[in-house]
């Protein structure tokens, strides 16, 4: 059953719709988040009696912090909070040592109540059900070499969040020579770390899409060059993407694909299909 707030509320939305309520009425100048926390690896069992943190940001930066306790049935609100298209909310949750968060939350005069699920899941410490989804590796040029961005889909496939054992979550291998590594969007250095040719980066992988990115240089002082890398989990799409005038790309794992145009660039491309873990995937520049 819904709560008499929110019909209060639908109800509210329906008669300004239909112009019941005069123009001059006061648009609402706070709202509210309402939701529910439950445990997805137990078929959304609600989490009782728990910690949800809203999040309150502006164009500043963070600004404030708010504190609520779910009930017996999970639920929660967070009530009178400031409307307005420079305010965005997140709203998290810590379970088994891992932080949950929800999507951003924006509460709008014409629509000041929003509903959120925050889901949290088990931990396990087993990686067999991780696969990659897509992995693109995008080639440019750079000075002495080349520049290398790995975007890579990563899948849990189980219910329960993958938290490792104690080590990083999940790892993938470099090629030989590669430098200067830096961490794309969504992560931070802190999250990873370099050791004898992998980036390891120490993440929970909750049964979810996480996308990982990553840059590196790679020297090249001939006119040829081979580019292995190795295959570190089962992956159902790899691509390459090479943005070098005149040059050629071949591969005995990879077949060759229509070029690809990205606003005044093209990329010469090539992909395969569900790749096993393990083998090297070889490309010729």
């Amino acid at each position: 059953m819904r709560p008499l707030k929110t019909l209060r509320l639908s109800v509210l939305f329906i008669l300004v719709g239909l112009g019941y309520l005069s123009a001059e009425e006061t648009p609402p100048s706070t709202g509210d988040i309402v939701g529910r926390v439950v445990n997805a690896s137990y078929d959304d069992r609600p989490l009782s009696r728990w910690e949800v943190i809203l999040h309150a940001y502006s164009e500043t930066g963070e600004e404030s912090l708010l504190e609520v306790r779910t009930d017996d049935e999970g639920l929660f609100s967070f009530n009178e909070l400031p409307v307005g298209p420079d305010k965005v909310y997140l709203l998290s949750v810590e379970y088994v040592e891992v932080e949950y968060f929800s999507d951003p939350v924006l509460l709008t005069a014409e629509a000041p109540e929003q509903p959120v699920i925050l889901r949290v899941y088990e931990s396990s410490a087993d990686a067999s059900r991780l696969e990659v989804v897509s992995h693109h590796l995008i080639i440019n040029a750079a000075e002495k070499g080349l520049r290398v961005e790995e975007l890579i889909m990563v899948r849990n496939a189980d219910s329960y969040t993958y938290t490792g054992e104690g080590g990083p979550t999940l790892r993938f291998s470099l090629p030989e020579g590669a430098a200067n590594l830096e961490i794309g969007r969504g992560l931070n250095q802190e999250n990873a770390s370099v050791r004898e040719n992998t980036v390891s980066f120490f993440v929970p992988v909750t049964p979810e899409t996480l996308q990982i990115s990553y840059l590196y240089n790679l020297p090249v002082r001939t006119s040829s060059y081979l580019l292995r890398r190795i295959i570190d989990y089962s992956t159902a799409r790899f691509d390459v993407f090479l943005s070098l005038s005149g040059t050629t790309m071949k591969s005995d794992q990879l077949a060759s694909q229509e070029p690809f145009q990205v606003e005044d660039r093209e990329y010469l491309r090539l992909s395969g299909e569900d790749l096993t873990a393990g083998p090297d995937c070889g490309l010729y520049v």
